[in-house]
């Protein structure tokens, strides 16, 4: 027996010296990703930080990486590794450790545009649309046959055919676009009057990437028309970076239509030229439902309505205290209630058929939707959503409808606020018709965008104004201008209580353009009317930076 017990104790001796043998055979292979939180994969499993591996010498491994991918919403190129690295390859362990780190760096996404686009082409020296962070890119405009290029906007600038500009950060890219000039003629297109509508949907579905949205033909629209007042709502699965919506057979714009990076529900109101067969485009930087909706269309020549502006106004406000009575203020709104405007202190005169106002939604918590639409028609989607219960607002176009009156109509118990800009009414002393330009980044405060003066940094400090002559910008919108349709974009540090746009040289009025007290990357539509020399006034209760993109004016 005793024997049997010593042989035994052998055997598991010598095991386990073979076991400690082999282990210190074992060759230590760390990857590493940087920065942390990209994905690759090691022998069809998926990490995301930094692995050491305990392999035998002479195994074999393979690694697979993408060599651009999205993380937190911008998009990464691997551009370099240390330690001999490669993309995707069999790893023959050696006898030695072994660290290797793959190196990614945010990309930006740079585009170029012809205006028009039949005025010629657009070449990049960014080898599929992207830049490394502040690479130098070089773009080039080619006018075509019986055009002339006469300058760039956008990222770009000067009158030489060949120019520079630096890649800067997501989420909004860098855009440069090629003004054309045809010989002999305006390229432009001209005047442009509205039809207002009831509240027609056009387009509900999911959207990854670049979706078109046939437009001519539905809700009454006829093929001829020129651009569509647009309310286009998101329901993101995540935080989405921004939604783009531009003319279908033009290049994606550097401008955003929408932003929500916090993944809730939102919406926002656009005016967008009719692009190849009417159609215009959306973009998502990552799945969401999208659901576009119209309240009217432009069209050609004086045949509808045109643009009254007004120094911004308050309608109503149904807050406690705030100073309205009837139907324009308390209580709060639950259900639906009809605004007579024509019996408003904001002067809508009787010939007015369709107003533009802001609405703002101030919940008592959780709401699905505030909506405002003409009395005597069906509510369509959500004008503005908010989820958690926070403060938002959303501007809109809305006909007027049976007594001149709109509803508000509401899911959830809310106090909501209107403001009005301007009404459309017909052909009148005063009366303005609709320009389309390219869209355009006229302002943006945000240190390394390129812009200087009051169109750049630095950003709005806490209760700071700006006068802005929109005209001197880099946009081209002409010192005839005397509105003009906006995206307000707001980037601020810490809350933000409102940021308000107005007439240079009249008096701050009461109103409010948007609010992000939680500090978020908001948008929100605007048509500002212009004030003394073409100027409009902006204000931010707090320090915030401010995108102003352009797509259109306003002139006799």
């Amino acid at each position: 027996m005793r024997g049997t017990w010593f042989l035994r104790q052998a055997v598991m001796v010598t095991a386990l010296a073979g076991a400690l043998l082999a282990q210190s055979n074992l060759t230590t292979f760390t990857l590493d990703i940087s920065p942390p939180g990209i994905p690759f994969r090691v022998d069809g499993q998926t990490y995301t930080q930094g692995t050491a591996f305990q392999w035998v010498p002479g195994s074999t491994h393979q690694v697979q990486l993408s060599t651009r991918v999205m993380f937190r919403g911008e998009t990464y190129g691997l551009i370099n590794t240390t330690g001999g690295g490669e993309l995707t390859r069999p790893i023959q362990v050696p006898n030695g450790p072994v660290s290797i780190t793959y190196i990614y760096q945010s990309q930006v996404p740079v585009t170029g545009e012809a205006n028009p686009p039949a005025g010629g082409s657009v070449q990049l020296s960014a080898a599929g649309g992207q830049a490394p962070v502040d690479a130098l890119v070089t773009v080039t405009a080619t006018p075509a046959p019986g055009y002339v290029f006469s300058g760039w906007s956008g990222a770009a600038s000067g009158t030489a055919p060949s120019a520079q500009f630096r890649a800067h950060p997501a989420p909004y890219g860098q855009h440069a676009v090629a003004r054309f000039t045809a010989l002999g003629g305006q390229t432009q297109a001209g005047a442009q009057t509205f039809i207002p509508l009831a509240p027609c949907r056009l387009f509900d579905t999911t959207v990854t990437g670049t979706a078109t949205v046939s437009i001519a033909g539905q809700c009454g629209i006829p093929a001829g028309a020129t651009a569509y007042a647009l309310t286009i709502g998101v329901a993101p699965v995540g935080p989405l970076a921004y939604l783009t919506a531009w003319p279908t057979g033009e290049a994606q714009p550097l401008v955003s239509t929408l932003n929500a990076f916090d993944g809730q529900a939102t919406a926002n109101t656009a005016i967008i030229p009719a692009g190849t067969n009417g159609a215009v485009n959306v973009f998502a930087t990552s799945t969401t439902r999208v659901t576009v909706e119209t309240s009217g269309y432009f069209v050609a020549g004086t045949t509808g309505l045109h643009f009254f502006p007004v120094t911004p106004c308050r309608v109503a406000d149904s807050r406690a205290g705030a100073g309205f009575g009837g139907a324009f203020g308390t209580p709060a709104l639950t259900g639906a209630r009809g605004l007579p405007l024509l019996q408003s202190a904001c002067g809508i005169p009787p010939t007015a058929q369709a107003v533009s106002v802001n609405l703002t939604a101030v919940p008592r918590g959780p709401l699905s939707s505030l909506r405002v639409y003409p009395v005597g028609a069906n509510p369509m989607g959500a004008t503005v959503q908010s989820p958690l219960g926070q403060i938002r607002a959303n501007a809109q176009i809305v006909k007027l409808g049976t007594g001149a009156a709109v509803n508000v109509d509401s899911t959830q118990t809310t106090d909501f606020i209107v403001d009005v800009n301007g009404y459309f009414a017909p052909a009148a002393a005063g009366g303005l018709s609709y320009y389309r330009v390219a869209p355009c980044r006229v302002v943006d405060t945000r240190a390394g965008e390129g812009l200087s003066g009051p169109f750049g940094p630095p950003a709005l400090a806490a209760s700071g104004a700006r006068t802005v002559p929109v005209p001197s910008g880099r946009c081209g919108v002409p010192g005839t201008a005397r509105a003009y349709a906006l995206n307000v974009t707001v980037v601020p540090p810490g809350p933000l209580a409102y940021v308000t746009l107005w007439p240079a040289g009249t008096g701050q009025p009461l109103v409010s353009t948007l609010n992000a007290f939680e500090g978020q990357i908001l948008a929100n539509a605007a048509i500002v009317p212009a004030g003394a020399n073409g100027d409009i006034a902006l204000f931010a209760a707090n320090a915030s930076d401010v995108i102003l993109d352009v797509n259109g004016y306003f002139a006799p």
